[in-house]
């Protein structure tokens, strides 16, 4: 009984994936693959961030974790600040994540889609 009762979903089930509403300006927060940077991100991020310092000149560390949105044709897209350090930092980690090139976008079912995918950047005193 239990099985036919299984059964009886899957049709409700695989219906519910196969609806008409448009994919268009769905942003997914999971993809069969999820988006990836072409090359060393972590990398490429250290080498066009900037240094802000503080009020008194002293050098400022942290970790700013930031949510994006990765387009479907890889772009960078909405980025948020998830998690703050200090506002130099946060607006120095928006601007450099915003003029990331291109990124292989999300896929699901073969077809890109916009996802959001967390990133971190890292602030690190010398």
């Amino acid at each position: 009984m239990l099985l036919m009762a299984a059964m009886s979903l899957l049709p409700m089930a695989a219906g519910a994936t196969n609806n008409k509403v448009s994919d268009g300006d769905k942003i997914y927060t999971v993809a069969e693959q999820m988006p990836s940077f072409k090359g060393n991100g972590a990398k490429w991020i250290s080498q066009n961030l900037r240094k802000p310092v503080g009020n008194g000149g002293e050098e400022l560390s942290g970790r700013v974790i930031l949510k994006i949105v990765i387009e479907k044709d890889g772009s960078v897209g909405k980025v948020k600040v998830e998690r703050s350090v200090a506002p130099a930092l946060d607006k120095e980690a928006v601007r450099v994540v915003k003029s990331m090139p291109k990124w292989n976008p999300a896929m699901n079912g073969g077809k890109p889609v916009r996802c959001y995918f967390m990133l971190p950047v890292n602030f690190s005193a010398r």
